[in-house]
């Protein structure tokens, strides 16, 4: 018997990728879901500028944190102004 392989739109990758963020029985342990956001991290970052800085959890807030340093290649009006409104890079609005 031959497996058939699964279509996904690009909401189901969205949806699948929102999951394994925030269920966390998806991956085995905290170094695997690092590596995890480490690699979705590089990918925004490959095609949105950036640079990944760091991965790591806030025992205070609860949560994971990824820090991405502005570059050259971060357009102004682009994807990141929506997140962190306490920071502002070049050709954010006020």
């Amino acid at each position: 018997m031959q497996i058939q392989p699964k279509t996904l739109t690009a909401r189901d990758i969205s949806q699948l990728i929102g999951k394994v963020v925030t269920e966390n029985h998806h991956l085995d342990d905290a170094q695997s879901f690092t590596h995890f956001l480490e690699d979705l991290a590089g990918v925004v970052t490959d095609y949105f500028g950036g640079t990944l800085e760091e991965v790591k959890h806030d025992n205070q807030r609860k949560e994971w944190l990824v820090v991405i340093m502005h570059d050259e290649n971060v357009l102004g009006g682009g994807i990141y102004d929506e997140f962190d409104a306490s920071v502002k890079w070049p050709g954010e609005e006020s």
